[in-house]
């Protein structure tokens, strides 16, 4: 009996050891799935922070986004408002407007002619204007000179632009008027190259003029160091003309005097380079990262001093101030490049090419009736429309 009770009590403590067991590795697998899910836990709280910081970051690029696209709006509107580009007859913003009374006696006496000559094109009256531009001119010339030779009237020689017959109404036309394109005796095509520091980089040269247009910039180099950089620039294009934007990076460590006579012997040896280049200096814009006003200010005026005395051309950037900065506080936004890009503009265009270059034509229906009036008033046998009695 004793040996029985002791092969009991043996079991039992064996099986008492093997329960131990169990609750021991039990516990150690429940600590390290418990470690894992914590583990796993920390990685995704990670990922949640660095999704929210990146949702974050989205965000405010959103947001500067439609501020530079407001900013580009009103650089926009500004920028047609100043050159004075009207938009088109036909738009849907301009379609219920009224034609004013000379176009409507242009294209009353332009209907008159269509009757009588079928042949001529004109446009359809019923449809609101829109720019023409000088293929319709010269074709409407055209068949008003088939016409005319047609029914044995005196020869009309076209030749010249239509400006010639403005002056010619002005009493200084001759019988016979040519019109032809515009100085195509130019010689062979010029280009333009600007030169500068990083302010220029988001300038697009393409919608700068129609001629080819040439960019070098050099972004952080102060004045001397591009100076040194012009005897790299190798044209092969002859060059019109010169845009040299610099000093921005002189203004903090040099005073008023060396910057600009750094920026003028820059201006003296692009001139030496490139002769027959007329040269434009850019002023120096407006920055808020440091304060250097009152120094700009100076250094502007100094240099359009010495603009004027060596013969270059001063380009004005006042109107460029803190709106137009970035979040640089130095480099421009998408409304500041506008306002410089219409600068360049407006030294590369001639004042009188401007509206040519812009517009094609501003209103060739006004020229046509007024080619149309020269036409009829010569001692020519070509009938006017009369309207029929009833």
């Amino acid at each position: 009996m004793s040996a029985v009770n002791s092969t009991l009590l043996e079991h039992s403590n064996r099986l008492e050891q093997l329960k131990n067991q169990e609750s021991d590795s039990e516990a150690i697998r429940l600590r390290n799935e418990n470690l894992e899910l914590k583990k796993e836990n920390g990685r995704l709280t990670e990922q949640i922070n660095n999704l929210s910081c990146t949702l974050t970051d989205l965000q405010d690029k959103v947001k500067q986004a439609e501020e530079e696209k407001a900013s580009l709006i009103t650089a926009i509107w500004l920028l047609n408002k100043e050159l004075g580009v009207n938009q088109p007859l036909n738009s849907s913003e301009s379609t219920g407007e009224k034609i004013n009374s000379d176009e409507a006696d242009d294209c009353q006496r332009c209907q008159q002619l269509s009757r009588a000559y079928p042949d001529i094109p004109t446009q359809n009256r019923y449809s609101t204007l829109a720019i023409s531009g000088p293929q319709v001119i010269e074709e409407t010339v055209e068949a008003i000179q088939r016409q005319a030779s047609g029914q044995g009237s005196q020869a009309i020689e076209v030749e010249e632009p239509v400006e010639a017959i403005q002056s010619q109404a002005s009493g200084q036309g001759q019988t016979s008027t040519s019109i032809q394109d515009v100085d195509k005796s130019s010689d062979k095509p010029k280009s333009v190259l600007i030169i500068g520091d990083s302010i220029i980089k988001h300038i697009d040269p393409r919608k700068l003029s129609k001629k080819t247009v040439y960019k070098r910039s050099f972004p952080g180099k102060r004045v001397e160091e591009i100076h040194d950089e012009i005897d790299n620039i190798q044209m092969n294009d002859e060059l019109s003309y010169v845009i040299i934007h610099v000093g921005t990076n002189n203004l903090s460590s040099e005073s008023v005097d060396s910057c600009v006579r750094k920026i003028q012997k820059l201006a003296l040896k692009t001139r030496r380079k490139f002769q027959n280049s007329k040269i434009g200096i850019s002023s120096i814009i407006h920055r808020d990262d440091i304060n250097v006003s009152a120094k700009l200010s100076a250094v502007n005026g100094k240099l359009k001093e010495m603009a004027n005395n060596d013969d270059f051309v001063f380009i004005d950037n006042s109107r460029i101030d803190g709106t137009c900065l970035n979040g640089s506080k130095l480099h421009l936004n998408a409304k500041g490049s506008a306002y410089l890009a219409n600068n360049f503009i407006k030294f590369i265009r001639p004042l009188g090419k401007q509206a040519k270059l812009q517009t094609g034509f501003l209103n060739p229906i006004h020229q046509l009736g007024q080619l149309l009036t020269q036409l009829t008033t010569q001692p020519t046998t070509i009938p006017l429309y009369k309207k029929p009695r009833r």
